[in-house]
């Protein structure tokens, strides 16, 4: 084998190692979904092959090598292997990386923010923002969007003048994180029925319940339910009550709403979720966390009418989804933002009225 072969084979061997699993990881921090994982894994695929087909093709003489050639064909399939299990577990690494942005670099633009709620006297309701970890947000932007609150799906939320950062424990482990001073409430996981999200079973929350419960009596602060569907909060405590013959403790319930279908039918669904909750919850405040209705069922000016319709209509503080998609990967029909560019957009202007 001629040093020039050597070299070659090299490169094929540094190619097809590196190669996939990068385009995995890429793919995957850029969709943030778990079957787009799957769609990451097969381009790295692609990556992995084409990268060892034209190495291959710049060898001379390599054929001849049947050791090498089993070797190389092992590398390819360590590659593929090791490519798959980063992007099936890309969401683990973002939510680590997100981890290590501290609050104050998060303090220069708007780029994807999503409104959650905060607690509220009578029927009058009040409106916060939550700002996702990756994107700076700043105190600028939330005071244009006119919000009380805010709230970044993490325990270190921007504090700002005149408006109230609200904690998430998004995924368990996150209790040992810094926590906003003036956090006094720290909203349960997000999502836990999605694999993209918090990803546990009720039963696995239900276990990790008491580590939540005493760290709400050690820091003193208020903690909700996990943010999710009714069905699965209802799920989640029925095993608690299963597990340690009681019910948890939670001070708010916080459920999510994405209606479909036309307009009208879109508003019938959200008002009956929503009786349906306050009918469960009893004399425990309910949380509206996230609604939204997107575009693709009818028109973004169907979409300001859904607004204005359950707006005056709620008694609880109630979240939007989102105020902005600028950088996120997202179509058209599904961007329900209120600000753009720094401008309100036509469900902007629905919102804040």
């Amino acid at each position: 084998m001629s040093n020039r072969d050597l070299v070659l084979w090299c490169l094929k061997f540094a190619a097809t190692l590196a190669g996939a699993p990068f385009v995995h990881l890429l793919g995957a921090v850029l969709f943030e979904s778990p079957w787009h994982f799957w769609v990451s894994a097969y381009s790295g695929f692609v990556a992995c092959l084409l990268s060892w087909y034209f190495l291959h093709r710049l060898s001379s003489g390599y054929s001849s090598w049947t050791y090498f050639r089993l070797l190389e064909l092992s590398i390819i399939s360590l590659c593929i292997v090791v490519g798959l299990a980063f992007s099936l577990s890309a969401h683990v690494w973002l939510d680590y990386g997100q981890r290590l942005i501290p609050a104050a670099v998060r303090t220069q633009s708007v780029e994807t923010v999503y409104l959650p709620a905060v607690m509220s006297a009578g029927r009058e309701i009040s409106v916060g923002v939550g700002a996702i970890h990756q994107y700076p947000y700043s105190c600028d932007d939330l005071a244009m969007a006119g919000v009380d609150w805010v709230q970044d799906w993490s325990m270190d939320p921007l504090a700002c003048p005149g408006i109230k950062p609200v904690c998430q424990c998004w995924k368990p482990p996150c209790l040992d994180a810094p926590r906003t001073p003036e956090c006094d409430l720290v909203l349960g996981p997000n999502e836990c029925s999605i694999a993209g999200q918090c990803n546990m079973t009720a039963e696995e929350l239900a276990t990790w319940w008491p580590q939540f419960e005493l760290y709400a009596v050690l820091e003193d602060v208020e903690i909700s339910t996990p943010c999710d569907s009714l069905g699965y909060i209802q799920s989640w405590k029925h095993a608690y009550e299963t597990m340690y013959g009681r019910s948890p403790r939670y001070d708010r319930v916080c459920i999510h709403s994405y209606p479909y279908g036309d307009v009208q039918q879109a508003i019938a669904q959200f008002k009956a979720e929503v009786e349906l909750a306050r009918a469960w919850v009893g004399e425990t405040p309910l949380i509206i966390h996230e609604v939204g209705y997107w575009p693709a069922w009818s028109s973004k000016e169907d979409v300001a009418v859904f607004i204005r319709e359950i707006k005056p209509w709620l008694e609880e503080p109630v979240a939007w989804f989102a105020l902005s998609h600028v950088g996120e990967y997202i179509s058209p029909w599904h961007d329900t933002s209120l600000v753009e560019n720094g401008q309100l957009t036509i469900l902007g202007e629905a919102w804040v009225q």
